[in-house]
């Protein structure tokens, strides 16, 4: 399998497609909110909250994220072995969404207070 789909398969699957039975429907569910929130983490303001704030804690989880969700994905082949082990990164990306998003609203907050203070 091509790398992009093995990180795929090891942070968001198994969707409805997979589900066999009422827990992996349960899992599919909630990898659904995962991915997402990790559509929400790429906003243009995340990139300037990378940039700009220059952040040692969401530096950190990035590249803990990055790093591990990397190894993780070429390493596990087992869907079920990756669920569980997809638990000690999942905080890590929750985090990132978190930052990323508290950023966006502090950003989108500022550009209307000065619109109404221009006002």
């Amino acid at each position: 399998y091509p790398f992009i789909f093995k990180l795929f398969t090891f942070l968001y699957r198994p969707l409805f497609l997979d589900a066999s039975n009422k827990l992996m429907l349960i899992y599919s569910f909630e990898n659904l909110a995962y991915l997402v929130m990790t559509i929400l983490l790429f906003h243009r303001y995340v990139i300037g909250f990378i940039r700009k704030k220059k952040s040692l804690f969401f530096t950190f989880n990035f590249f803990f994220f990055l790093m591990s969700t990397t190894f993780f994905s070429l390493v596990i082949t087992n869907l079920g072995l990756a669920s569980r082990m997809r638990i000690m990164i999942l905080p890590s990306l929750v985090s990132l969404i978190l930052i990323s998003q508290s950023y966006n609203r502090w950003v989108i907050f500022k550009k209307n207070k000065q619109v109404v203070i221009n006002e």
